[in-house]
């Protein structure tokens, strides 16, 4: 063997070892900046952004380790970008719904209209935000069925996060016969309100005589009370309204709630 092929074949044998050394350490380095990033970010920033700030470093990362990892092993990028342009544009034409999507996701993590955890409304779907992605958003109905949402339907379309304050507003439309004497209704009413420990203050809670429709009276409670307590404050308070109104002999031809 000349000495010649014995210096390429050790140049090779470095070279391979160069690359080798470059994936074993590179892709658990990796895994953990993109953790370490997670766990700066995370009480920091919104859940969703963490998710964000991971993925990035992750896919950023990759790509520059292959493309040092290639570039190792003697492939020409410059050759491989050209040819990629090309494919580029070809696959950003055929793409173009997925682009939007993935633009969309950056832009609706920018306005912070939701996050992990909220529940939202979008059209007829409305459910508790499961998982955020760069194309999608991920709920969970009230049904337990999962839905998709591509990001760009959520840029066009308006949607309702129903959870993003603490307080929420209860509306209730209570309807009475017209026989019976407004002022005691009036009476009952805002006494099963004052009463509810479930009601807060601050807003004011309101009783209003709307009119008479269809010959009997009409009448609006409208309250306001912490989001976690949707379940209790409803089971409660219509219980109390009707007792209350049964034991004045009172009775109810319909109550509901009004959706804004």
């Amino acid at each position: 063997m000349h000495f010649s092929e014995l210096h390429i074949s050790l140049s090779t044998i470095a070279q391979f070892a160069r690359v080798v050394v470059t994936a074993v350490i590179g892709f658990p380095l990796l895994i953990y900046f993109s953790k370490l990033a997670e766990k700066l970010t995370k009480g920091k920033l919104a859940p969703s952004h963490t998710v964000i700030v991971k993925k990035a470093v992750f896919y950023g990362g990759s790509l520059l380790l292959i493309s040092t990892i290639l570039m190792g092993i003697g492939i020409n990028l410059s050759a491989f970008l050209g040819a990629a342009g090309v494919v580029s544009i070809a696959l950003g034409i055929a793409m173009q719904t997925t682009i939007s999507n993935f633009i969309s996701g950056f832009l609706l993590l920018g306005e912070k209209s939701f996050q992990i955890g909220d529940v939202i409304q979008h059209g007829n779907m409305k459910g508790s935000v499961e998982a955020i992605g760069l194309l999608s958003i991920r709920i969970r109905t009230s049904d337990n069925l999962f839905t998709r949402i591509p990001n760009e339907q959520l840029l066009k379309m308006p949607f309702v996060n129903c959870s993003r304050f603490d307080l929420m507003r209860l509306n209730l439309e209570i309807m009475i016969p017209i026989e019976s004497n407004l002022d005691d209704v009036m009476v009952i009413l805002r006494g099963n309100l004052s009463q509810n420990p479930l009601i807060v203050k601050k807003p004011m809670y309101s009783v209003v005589f709307q009119g008479i429709r269809n010959y009997n009276l009409l009448f609006s409670c409208e309250l306001w009370y912490k989001k976690e307590q949707i379940n209790e404050i409803k089971n409660s308070l219509l219980k109390e309204i009707t007792n209350s109104l049964s034991q004045n002999k009172i009775p109810i031809i319909a109550m509901r709630e009004l959706k804004s």
